[in-house]
């Protein structure tokens, strides 16, 4: 292997740097940004030919590092924090909160800790942590970031190889943590007087839609049409959607009125929905614990109870893999469990 500086002479004097390249049984040609001119003084002329002959030894420490597959040693001494708070910074897709909300465990957990540290055990450790104080699903979310960005940095070759490639997340399949409405208690609600109108409309809709309180407030008149919502993506996972509007979901839309092409008026933050939303459903005699993604919950188990199956709940939830959809099955088969037991012993009476 070898990399030698060389030049050619162009026909107006100038001196053009290359380097002329053997490596693994190829021979080849880069053509450096450095040229001298013959205008330029003799110091100018010499920092030209230093900076040429730095590019130079920069190129055959790379090549010997690839050659021999070894680490490159300036660049594991990079503080890996800072490279994960620059990735989250920079990313720009619909997840970003996730992204955000991993780098921040991640930074809470290790503080400062450089590439080269980032061994087997420290991710097995970092694992522990997340399993002590999230969810599964939250689990599986936040690592699944930092892989990402660990195969982003063995890219840039701030890492060789990935140390968590020998880690396994297991996921626990816990049940349905969040309420669910009844059809009997969505009933009293439509019929118990809300603080905010264009709450009680926009969250009887969500019950009928399964949509998320960030997509309601998005969501525009344009991309209703035929008795169905179209041309429309969810906003944690940009899955394009298309929902059928029932009955009570039409009921809730009802006419357009207004200028504006936007359906709903709603509060701008998610705590002021929320408020109003708790105190509705305390008017209405419901004691459950109801937060507006309650609504997405309660869409996809009265589907699964009314003979929806699987794949269509899925669909119309926008998830990506049918895992997500199982914690609803579970819930429902709970239910369907819960039922069974309602019915009178007939045998208890035999004599």
């Amino acid at each position: 292997m070898s990399v030698l500086l060389r030049y050619r002479t162009l026909k107006n004097g100038t001196k053009s740097y290359y380097l002329d390249i053997s490596h693994n049984n190829e021979r080849y040609r880069e053509f450096l940004h450095a040229k001298i001119k013959k205008e330029l003084d003799k110091d100018d002329k010499m920092d030209i030919q230093r900076l040429a002959e730095a590019i130079r030894n920069k190129r055959e420490k790379e090549l010997i590092i690839d050659e021999h597959d070894i680490q490159d040693f300036t660049k594991s001494n990079i503080c890996f924090t800072t490279y994960f708070e620059n990735y989250d910074k920079e990313y720009k897709k619909n997840d970003k909160r996730k992204i955000h909300s991993s780098f921040l465990q991640f930074k809470k957990h290790f503080g400062k800790i450089k590439a080269k540290s980032l061994n087997h055990r420290q991710c097995e450790s970092y694992l522990e942590f997340l399993n002590l104080n999230l969810t599964s699903d939250t689990v599986s979310s936040y690592f699944g970031v930092f892989r990402k960005v660990l195969h982003e940095a063995e890219r840039d070759g701030i890492i060789k190889k990935d140390p968590t490639k020998h880690i396994k997340v297991k996921k626990i399949h816990r049940k349905l943590n969040k309420q669910v409405l009844t059809i009997d208690e969505i009933t009293s609600l439509i019929n118990t007087e809300c603080g905010n109108p264009e709450i009680k409309r926009a969250f009887i809709f969500s019950l009928n839609t399964g949509l998320g309180l960030a997509e309601i407030k998005k969501l525009e008149w344009s991309k209703i049409n035929d008795g169905k919502i179209s041309h429309f993506t969810r906003a944690k996972t940009d899955t394009p959607l298309v929902i059928p509007l029932n009955k009570d979901a039409l009921f809730a839309l009802g006419r357009r009125e207004k200028i504006s092409n936007m359906v709903f008026d709603l509060p701008t933050s998610t705590n002021g929905c929320n408020k109003v939303l708790n105190n509705w459903v305390k008017r209405a005699g419901i004691t459950k614990h109801i937060t507006w993604y309650c609504a997405r919950h309660t869409f996809a188990c009265n589907l699964l109870i009314y003979g929806a199956n699987q794949k269509t709940v899925a669909n119309l939830m926008g998830h990506t893999n049918s895992t997500i959809t199982d914690k609803y099955l579970n819930h429902v088969s709970t239910l369907n469990d819960s039922a069974v037991n309602l019915i009178p012993s007939a045998s208890e009476n035999i004599g």
